[in-house]
This record gives C-alpha cells, structure tokens and sequence, in this order.
C-alpha cells in the first residue's frame, strides 16, 4: 500500500473521470425508459435547426437568443447543445443524451479545479470529485438531457474562472 502513497493526487483525477465516463455512458439509451417533454422538445429543436437552421415552428432565428415558445418556454441554447452530436450520429436516445454526459464530465473537471483553487488541497478537490461522480443525483442528472445539467457546468465554470483570477 506504500506505493499508493507515491502517486501524485493529479493522477487519481484519470481514474475518476474514467468511472464517471462508465457510469454515465452505461446503458445510456436505455436508462431512464421514458422522455419527458422537455427532452423531446430539446431534441427536436436540435434536429429542427439541423434541417432547416429554425425551431419546430419556423418563426425562432438562432441570433436572436429569445427562448423558444411551443406549448411552453423552452430555453434555446439547451437545444443547439445537442446539434454537433445529432450531426454526427443518427436520431436516437443515446445521440441525443451524449451531450448531457460530456457537460457532466465536464462540470466534474470544473469542480475538481473549483475545489483545489478554494481549499490549495488535491485531496479535497479528488474527494469532492469523486463524490461528484457517484452521486445518484449526478448520475440522473448526467442521463437526463434537461437544461439543469447546463447550468451546473454554467455556475461551476464562471466561479472557476473568477477564483482562479483572484489568486
């Protein structure tokens, strides 16, 4: 156990991000069995704005940054997030979900870093990370293509930058 002991703590950030990755992408098209509205409305607009550069009614322009209205509200930068990856792969649960993991994966690096600017301790920022990652909430919310899972790598990553300017 000695030789754990020699292993930077930086190093450890592989492994965690690579279980998060692992959990998040295991049965992506199959976990949850539904989809809401919300994502189906997302996904839509994303595939909406591919064929024809609008929303499903024709009436929204990318430029303008107003929130889509259907039925309800939708915010617009949630649906465009999934454009590159509708672009690369074909229709379906798991291309359209893949978006949502990367931004977890991505919130979990913001937090790591947030974490060892706050505290100057690697251990802290790998247990907090760590913590991240197997967190059901996390988990759900990695799987969920929903603009929550935006606005957490919105906050994280603004606070990153503004710690790191501070110092």
């Amino acid at each position: 156990m000695r030789f754990l002991k020699r292993i930077p703590c930086s190093v450890w950030l592989v492994p965690i991000v690579c279980f998060a990755a692992l959990l998040r992408l295991w049965n992506l098209s199959q976990q949850p069995l539904g989809i809401s509205h919300d994502e189906l409305d997302l996904i839509l607009t994303a595939k909406s704005f591919i064929l024809s550069g609008s929303d499903l009614t024709g009436s929204w322009q990318w430029w303008k940054l107003q929130p889509v209205v259907t039925e309800t509200v939708m915010a617009e930068l949630a649906g465009l997030f999934n454009v590159p990856a509708l672009i690369l792969f074909p229709l379906s649960l798991w291309s359209s979900r893949i978006t949502a993991v990367i931004f977890s994966l991505l919130t979990l690096l913001a937090l790591y870093h947030l974490a060892y600017l706050l505290f100057s301790n690697k251990k802290i920022a790998l247990a907090s990370a760590f913590i991240y990652a197997i967190n059901p909430w996390s988990l759900l919310l990695a799987e969920l293509l929903l603009k929550l899972r935006y606005q957490f790598f919105g906050i994280y990553s603004p606070l990153f930058v503004c710690c790191r300017s501070q110092k």
